[in-house]
């Protein structure tokens, strides 16, 4: 089977990081109390259009973008927010994603973990677009 070429895959990389920065803060930490990015901005928006949607595997991140037009002003902020960690984890952390952790696979969780473990490898501009992304969500309980 044929490998995909590069060009293909940095929208597949995109859509990893903007699910992985989606789920940190509108995902785990909607399920908090409270106004804002990770703070529960989407809690009702997820309710709404998602609550049939398993946690974990992005599914509710995809589910959020897919219903994009009816999310409430404050989820639409807050996904518009991480949109723009997202592009900025991308574009500052390119070498590191392909270098260091070009094992890490393509879950999303994975790559900004090894990102973050691997902090004193990375260049400047990368460590910085890492500390501005909101904290990882805790891991969703294993599926049974």
């Amino acid at each position: 089977m044929d490998r995909p070429s590069r060009g293909s895959l940095v929208p597949a990389r995109a859509l990893s990081l903007a699910v992985l920065l989606v789920l940190a803060s509108a995902g785990s930490a909607a399920a908090q109390a409270g106004p804002g990015p990770g703070g529960g901005a989407c809690r009702d928006d997820m309710a709404r259009l998602c609550a049939n949607v398993p946690r974990g595997g992005g599914g509710v991140a995809r589910c959020l973008q897919e219903h994009e037009a009816d999310l409430s002003p404050p989820c639409r902020d807050a996904m518009a927010a991480h949109r723009a960690h997202r592009d900025a984890i991308e574009s500052s952390c390119q070498a590191e994603l392909a270098g260091v952790c070009k094992d890490s696979g393509q879950r999303p969780r994975l790559r900004l973990q090894c990102l973050r473990t691997h902090k004193d490898q990375l260049s400047a501009a990368c460590q910085k677009a890492i500390e501005a992304a909101p904290p990882p969500a805790p891991a969703p309980p294993p599926k049974s």
